[in-house]
Order: C-alpha cells, then structure tokens, then sequence
C-alpha cells in the first residue's frame, strides 16, 4: 500500500525523488519499501530511534494540510477515505502547489539577545521547483498549462465565466 503510493507520487511530482525520509513505524520499514528503493535508485534513510522531532518539517505539513482541513476525526468508512483521497489528488494538491505561498528561512542572526529570523521572499512550492531548475520540463509544463487554464478561468469577471 504504501509502495503503491510512492509510485503514484513520484509519477506526479515534476522532480526526480532521489531520496526517501521516513519514520522507524513498521509501516514504513519493510522489504517492499527497501525493494522498491533499490529498484528505483532511491536512497532510504529513517529517522532515529527515539528522536521524534526528526520529521518536523512533514509533521508541520501535517498540521496545514491534513489537520486543520480535515479535523482530528478518525475517518474508517471507504467513501469517506476515497473522497478524502479523490480531495488530495487533484484540487487540494494543485492549490497547496500552485497557489499558496510559504517562507522559507534563509538564515538566523543574534540580534542581542533576540533571534532574528530572514526569510526569503514568499513563493508557491510550484515557483520554488521552477527556480531550482531541476524539473522535470514536460511535468512542469503540464502544470504551468494548468494554472494558465485556471487563473485565465478567474481573470474574467464572473458572469463571464
């Protein structure tokens, strides 16, 4: 299961996954994983024992794309995980890529006593890999084909949509 999702992802996303970063659970670890890695070239690595802030980063997606979108409720109904699923897949995914943008921090100075944190200039995930220039040229024309089809939708006033 988890395999199948690794593969559907890796064929969505406009980058080549060289890695892998996951948890110690048994749900991660196994050999379906570890052959799927090898076959794919891909480097597993797990977090440490007993280190819980290892993943932080993906825990705080967690909290805004999972938690505050979908509550803390336990979801065990097929129709309830497939339109979940069906929510991620395709409009959840290209807003959180291609329309809200994050910070990333660049450095921390001591200013005194106090930290000051510098960020650099807001940007979509989507902006982000177009400025890395290490995408995948047709996937990131595919989804620049995509906003453009969006964004043009919502240029027009809306009796004119």
């Amino acid at each position: 299961m988890v395999v199948d999702g690794l593969d559907e992802t890796a064929q969505a996303i406009p980058f080549t996954v060289k890695w892998l970063d996951s948890d110690n659970g048994s749900e991660f670890i196994s050999w379906h994983l570890w052959r799927y890695c090898k076959t794919n070239r891909i480097q597993p690595f797990r977090g440490r024992p007993y280190k819980k802030n290892d993943n932080a980063h993906i825990d705080q997606k967690n909290w805004t794309h999972v938690r505050k979108l979908m509550g803390w409720d336990r979801y065990d109904t097929q129709e309830a995980v497939d339109a979940m699923n069906n929510l991620y897949k395709n409009e959840l995914r290209l807003f959180m890529n291609l329309f809200m943008p994050s910070l990333k921090l660049l450095r921390k100075e001591r200013v005194g006593s106090m930290l000051k944190r510098v960020y650099d200039k807001p940007m979509t995930p989507f902006e982000r890999v177009i400025a890395s220039k290490q995408g995948d040229p047709v996937k990131i024309a595919e989804l620049e084909k995509r906003l453009e089809s969006v964004t043009h939708k919502f240029a027009a006033p809306p009796w004119q949509i």
